[in-house]
């Protein structure tokens, strides 16, 4: 990340910080890159800083809600799964959707918190689509794990709960997890794969 120090301008907290903005920047954009700082960086940069502290009032503020994508069995036309996408009921801003929220929940901290009421949310609402009790049967919903999420010590302590307090069999609740999430630390995996188990 590059910056240019304006002219007359002797304040190497401000150069350093457009610096960081441009460094910020070439990571996203991939490695082996440099960007130099740009006006827009600054004002990207700081409707990210605004959208992360919204995010973290919003959990407070129960401002999500799930959304049930059905999931096929094209041989028999049948739903075999649903599929739980958290979107934010924003004030200002509409809804946004999983692809704004969860960058976002990853890169401020938060995904760990959001993810646990995604948890119990997803049981709860299984829950309720079973008058007799999904025990007895239903349809199992599915939550995609953050990297952050799977390798939270609480995942297996946090599943039980919301699992318990539902009255859920496990097999109900399907973790969706991504190859490079078990790749960064593979004992670590078996080890939370043991837990979850």
């Amino acid at each position: 990340g590059l910056a240019i120090n304006d002219p007359g301008s002797r304040n190497a907290d401000e150069l350093l910080r457009k610096a960081d903005l441009a460094m910020y920047r070439a990571k996203q954009e991939g490695k082996g890159r440099c960007v130099v700082f740009r006006a827009d960086l600054d004002e990207t940069s700081r409707e990210r800083l605004e959208m992360e502290a919204e995010l973290r009032r919003a959990i407070g503020r129960k401002e999500f809600f799930l959304r049930f994508q059905p999931i096929f069995d094209l041989d028999t036309r049948q739903v075999q799964a649903v599929e739980a996408l958290v979107f934010w009921q924003h004030p200002r801003r509409g809804e946004v959707a999983p692809t704004v929220i969860i960058p976002l929940a990853e890169g401020c901290g938060c995904m760990v918190e959001l993810g646990q009421w995604i948890v119990r949310e997803a049981c709860r609402q299984s829950r309720a689509w079973s008058p007799r009790g999904v025990r007895h049967g239903g349809i199992p919903v599915c939550v995609n794990l953050s990297p952050g999420q799977f390798h939270h010590p609480s995942l297996a302590v946090d599943t039980a709960a919301a699992l318990e307090q539902e009255d859920l069999s496990p097999a109900q609740l399907v973790f969706e997890i991504a190859e490079s999430t078990l790749a960064h630390e593979p004992a670590g995996a078996l080890n939370r794969f043991a837990a979850l188990k």
